[in-house]
């Protein structure tokens, strides 16, 4: 799998597919199957081959882009959990302490940093099955085992299903992205291409072979995969912080805690899902109902401010599982973008160096030899003025696409 430590939305091997690297060799992977005069492997780091650009240096200007565009749009590109500190709404007159109510004797709302709200909750992980065994097939007959199946009893739905490199606790960069699951009659099954599961400790040697890893040899593959459930988990959503207010407790006591907040939890009700207004209450989570109960501020009076926890993100409702995977129109815009961010030759293969230069270009240079004529808009494009960034800001300035926060 083309995995790094900085985790991406964008799946590494997707940023491949897009840009037409061939991925066995993307992989740190030769083949004798390849039908390609460029043979040459991208490796793990960029001091296993200082001359061009490593996997590691990739996910970093994919990881940059991705978060440059959502900061300018105002939500993530693929549903993900956020977490911030917020103060909850107050008079304007600072004397006054508010209540719960708005004057309609609604709920007061806020507005979260991030837009297209799905719910309140955090991440959560839960091991289905560990060292689920996997089998390499050639499914085109070209003597190349390309697939990977793997198939585990379990009723989680397909889309919270997620593969995992073997004895890594589910950690998110050794998630195995992208992968297809379909279950039927209880059992899940799970396909990716070989290619996902190359032994990490052959890509991480301190001096690989310059040909690469023997992509023919099965011993280059790791054999099994652990699977996960991984889901919102509505039970904790917002925390309520009252600060201690003078004379509230004994401060000779070794038990005052004079600096301490006072916290209580509660629950997010989502106003406007496109914006990002929620409104926001005490609650007991109640484990056989599965929802919340309706409590009172333990405090008298409104808290000062409130952490939150929500999960929120653009959502291609054409996708199979639209809350893993990426639209195509933001993947792409974030490909094009991180390769314009790149400052280091890539491989020497004549059609990736000649995609690779084409949107790094800047587009604001002038000299004897070119000139581009630009918008001024585009020439203080906050992205950059190679055709990258500009293509981006083309993506995100289209009407309807930013959230205005």
């Amino acid at each position: 799998m083309a995995r790094a430590k900085t985790v991406t939305k964008l799946p590494l091997d997707s940023f491949a597919e897009i840009l037409g690297i061939n991925p066995i060799h993307f992989n740190g992977m030769y083949s004798d199957v390849t039908r390609s005069d460029c043979g040459q492997p991208y490796f793990q780091f960029a001091y296993q081959d200082a001359h061009k650009i490593a996997r590691e240096d990739l996910a970093r200007a994919i990881s940059t882009a991705e978060r440059r565009i959502e900061n300018y749009i105002g939500y993530n590109l693929t549903p993900d959990w956020n977490q911030e500190l917020r103060r909850t709404t107050r008079p304007a007159s600072p004397e006054l302490y508010g209540t719960a109510l708005t004057p309609r004797l609604s709920r007061k709302s806020i507005s979260t940093s991030k837009g297209y709200l799905i719910s309140g909750g955090q991440r959560a992980t839960t091991l289905i099955t560990a060292g689920v065994a996997v089998v390499r097939t050639d499914e085109d007959s070209d003597t190349y085992f390309e697939t990977m199946t793997a198939a585990v009893t379990t009723a989680v739905a397909d889309c919270e299903i997620r593969a995992f490199y073997p004895g890594k606790s589910g950690a998110k960069e050794w998630e195995i992205r992208p992968i297809e699951v379909s279950s039927t009659g209880g059992v899940a099954t799970i396909v990716f291409k070989s290619w996902q599961l190359v032994d990490p400790d052959l890509q991480s040697q301190l001096s690989p072979d310059a040909s690469g890893i023997d992509g023919d040899a099965a011993a280059s593959y790791l054999t099994t995969i652990d699977v996960y459930r991984v889901y919102n988990d509505p039970q904790e959503q917002v925390q309520f912080m009252w600060e201690n207010l003078p004379g509230s407790c004994d401060c000779g006591s070794s038990t005052c805690a004079t600096c301490a907040w006072s916290v209580q939890n509660g629950c997010l009700q989502v106003r406007d899902n496109r914006i990002g207004y929620v409104t926001y209450a005490p609650g007991t989570w109640d484990a056989a109902s599965n929802g919340f109960l309706s409590a009172e501020f333990s405090v008298g009076r409104e808290p000062e401010k409130m952490r939150l926890w929500y999960y929120s993100g653009w959502e291609d409702l054409s996708l199979d599982c639209p809350r893993t995977e990426m639209d195509f129109y933001w993947a792409e815009a974030v490909a094009v973008y991180a390769v314009g961010l790149l400052d280091r030759a890539v491989c020497e293969c004549t059609n990736v160096s000649n995609y690779f230069d084409y949107w790094r270009e800047d587009l604001a240079r002038q000299g004897k030899d070119r000139a581009f004529q630009i918008s001024a808009s585009q020439a203080d494009n906050v992205f950059g003025s190679t055709r990258g960034a500009i293509f981006a800001l083309g993506a995100c300035t289209q009407e309807g696409r930013r959230v205005a926060r």
